[in-house]
């Protein structure tokens, strides 16, 4: 189709059309009664001459005043654009688009995938389409269109042979550079002198940088203008293992169960086992294998281990990498610990010597790792001699409760210490993070409290729950000890190599037969395990209210800095029979330390920043602070943030005005890279780490963004389909009509000289037929 020109009549009216009409109404009506009536005394053949003039005469005003005017358009063929992308993550390889979306080989070797599915890059997938027909898709297109192709990635290039559109689907070797796309189809809807008929878009839909699609496609709507999308590669996520959420006790001590938790997280590996392994230098200190999730989803991760060497531990949780993993960076998470080496100072304290007493007596002596202080209320007065671990008196103060890291209170006689004491206790508790376990008993724990404040904040039942007059109904009744779903997670608990055997040591331990018992729980209290009577079906639930039958025997809370368990039976010594105390002791060790590692970390000095993760030009504030013996030795507080691949640096720390034991710093150009954080030069000193990530590239989204497309499709009133779906899109054009490309200066009508001349014309001879006849 050559270019030719079309020829419109145009009226510029300056009233609405009804007003016209009415006009020519009333005109005609006029004319009509005036020469009707002239007929009466003039013959009606002359009168009806001289209004046809008349109304010819009108006409030819009225047309006049309508300011007709020519427009005359240069009309082309109908422009198609297509537009290709060439950016770096058209390189990327996907399964051919013959294959199914879903479709995935089940392998973890390159091997075992090379035979189950043939990779090509999206770039050539989009050229092999390109070229295929006889004669090719593009010179059929060029026939009927005047086809324009650009190529765009972080700018637009206009294409034109036939060479060039196949050149346009070659991707940029630069990853540094963005896609454009939203502003690729803006200029495309800008040039050319008019907007085309469709833009056929070839993408994998993903904008890194300027204007959206989706706003492109708003404006292509309001133009008219109808995008057809060919998605280019897979919509799944690019195959890839994360670890990330790395939780663990900072600070244990040798021989602690310590237990590492994690998170895994997948794509495209649904369903697939993978080894997670916890690397202490080049030794797996434990190995377990997770089923990973499905994409988007985490599974959980939990890896036990009981460091023996006291120091500074540096450890990573690994995942197993998968031969076709995008980044294999990211399987795995580093982790300290620092492995106290000090021992756990522990008080014992109770009014008369039960079996539990006696028991726990026996069990902390033998514990290298806990130096046992113990205060009997009715002992004789020669006890402390004879007992290297007696003490003479209750501590009374808080310098007294400083000597210790955790308190465990039996069946203890309250009116026998001073009211300060309970006071001071609460303080050790919840303003200096010492550890309390309270063991019930029949005489005082927690009936003699009901009165005693302080108390009444560290104890968890609720105020009636202290009223002698409730208690001790479950006494001579067995009961078996169950951890609930809360404490089968915590490490304290854990008394086995795995899951499974621990659960079949707490069903195997001998029962108990005297529980605190009914009780109401404080809110936000723990119940840690529950006690029912060994016939009671495991299935039933085994929270609190759960059932009649089941009681809540060891419960925890949080008070201020530290944490309280609460042991509502004083018989846990039973676990020591046929067992040759080997249960009770993991399990009253492992609690011991779990309690102790509160006021043990606040004696140090403790670095943290605001956040784990940033982005590139973040503000990264690193916060410091001091407790216990460290605040005699700050000075010139210096923290060391290294990183993998950055220099170290020495970050001086200023003191907060608000608080003197509080420091913090401030870092605003940290480049992208893994960082840890310590206070000092001291390599035992426990770090933090943190994340300071690159602003998202081009190859860190490479999944096609199907949705974004098919909405921009769907907006602008076009198409969205998959590459191999792409001849029928191209079926679906709109049909070709031309395109204006030159609207011509218009030619107006109303002020040409032959139209004044008809109406001079056709007014004179009005005048001179009645001039002739006397009509004047």
């Amino acid at each position: 189709m050559n270019d030719a020109v079309s020829t419109t009549l145009q009226w510029q009216l300056d009233a609405p059309p009804w007003a016209w009409a009415l006009a020519a109404v009333l005109s005609l009506s006029w004319i009509g009664w005036s020469y009707r009536r002239e007929a009466r005394s003039f013959p009606p053949a002359r009168c009806a001459l001289l209004g046809l003039l008349r109304i010819l005469a009108a006409a030819v005003l009225l047309t006049m005043l309508a300011q007709p005017a020519i427009e005359r358009r240069r009309l082309g063929r109908p422009r198609l654009v297509v537009l290709v992308d060439r950016s770096a993550s058209m390189a990327t390889e996907d399964e051919r688009e013959a294959h199914s979306a879903d479709q995935r080989p089940n392998s973890t070797t390159r091997d075992e995938a090379a035979t189950s599915a043939a990779q090509i890059s999206r770039a050539v997938a989009v050229a092999e389409w390109l070229q295929a027909g006889t004669p090719s898709r593009w010179q059929t297109l060029a026939e009927t269109y005047d086809l324009q192709v650009s190529a765009f990635a972080e700018a637009v290039d206009g294409l034109g042979d036939d060479e060039s559109v196949v050149d346009a689907a070659t991707p940029l070797a630069d990853p540094g550079q963005g896609t454009r796309l939203g502003d690729a189809l803006a200029q495309s809807l800008a040039d050319g002198g008019g907007p085309p008929t469709a833009i056929v878009l070839l993408s994998d839909g993903i904008v890194t940088a300027g204007r959206s699609l989706a706003s492109a496609a708003e404006r292509a709507r309001a133009l008219g203008v109808p995008l057809y999308c060919v998605a280019v590669g897979s919509d799944r996520p690019r195959p890839d293992v994360v670890v990330d959420g790395v939780l663990v006790e900072p600070i244990v001590f040798p021989g602690d169960r310590v237990q590492v938790e994690a998170r895994v997280r997948s794509a495209g590996f649904a369903g697939q086992l993978a080894d997670v392994s916890l690397m202490v230098g080049d030794e797996a200190a434990a190995t377990t294998t997770v089923e990973l999730p499905a994409d988007g989803a985490a599974a959980p991760v939990r890896l036990q281990w009981r460091p023996t060497k006291p120091g500074r531990v540096d450890a990573t949780v690994v995942v197993q990498p998968f031969w076709d993993e995008s980044d294999t960076d990211n399987n795995a998470a580093p982790l300290s610990v620092e492995v106290r080496e000090q021992p756990i100072r522990v008080l014992l304290a109770q009014s008369a010597p039960s079996f539990e007493f006696r028991a726990l007596k026996d069990l902390l002596q033998r514990d290298p790792a806990i130096q046992l202080s113990v205060f009997l209320q009715e002992a004789d007065a020669q006890f402390a001699e004879v007992d290297a671990s007696a003490i003479d008196g209750f501590p009374l103060s808080a310098d007294d409760f400083a000597e210790f890291d955790v308190v465990i209170l039996g069946d203890f006689d309250p009116e026998m210490a001073p009211r300060g004491a309970w006071d001071a206790l609460l303080a050790f508790v919840a303003d200096e993070g010492g550890g309390l376990a309270l063991v019930a008993g029949p005489q005082y724990l927690p009936a003699a409290y009901r009165d005693n404040r302080p108390m009444k904040t560290l104890l968890p039942l609720a105020d009636g729950d202290r009223n002698p007059l409730r208690r001790g109904t479950t006494a001579n009744q067995p009961l078996q000890i169950k951890p609930t779903a809360i404490g089968a997670e915590l490490a304290m608990l854990q008394l086995g190599a795995d899951r499974q055997q621990t659960t079949d040591i707490w069903r195997a331990l001998p029962p108990v037969y005297w529980v605190y018992a009914p009780i109401d729980l404080k809110p936000g209290v723990e119940v840690l395990a529950v006690a029912e009577p060994p016939d009671v079906n495991a299935e039933e639930a085994a929270t609190p209210g759960g059932g009649d039958s089941q009681q809540a025997v060891i419960v925890r809370q949080y008070i201020g800095a530290g944490e309280v368990l609460a042991h509502l039976t004083d018989e846990t010594w039973r676990w020591r029979w046929r067992n040759d105390d080997r249960y009770f002791a993991r399990y009253w060790g492992q609690a011991v330390r779990r309690l102790a590692r509160g006021r043990v970390g606040r004696e140090l000095a403790r670095v943290s920043t605001d956040r784990v993760e940033y982005q590139e030009g973040d503000a990264v504030r690193i916060l410091a602070q001091l407790r216990g013996a460290a605040r005699g030795e700050a000075g010139a507080l210096m923290a060391l943030v290294r990183g993998q691949t950055t220099p170290v640096r020495r970050v001086p720390l200023a003191q907060r005005a608000t608080a003197g034991d509080a420091y913090e710093a401030v870092l605003n150009d940290l480049p992208p890279d893994r960082y840890t954080v310590q206070l000092g030069d001291d390599s035992a000193a426990s770090s933090v780490p943190f994340t300071v990530a690159a602003p998202p590239s081009e190859m860190t989204r490479l999944a096609v963004d199907w949705t974004a497309l098919q909405q921009a499709a769907v907006t602008t009133g076009g198409r969205a389909v998959r590459l191999r779906q792409a001849d029928d899109l191209l079926d679906s054009l709109p049909p070709p009509s031309p395109t204006v490309l030159e609207r011509l200066p218009a030619e107006p009508l109303w002020n040409h000289p032959w139209g004044i001349g008809l109406l001079t014309l056709l007014l004179a001879m009005e005048w001179f037929v009645r001039r002739r006849h006397g009509m004047l």
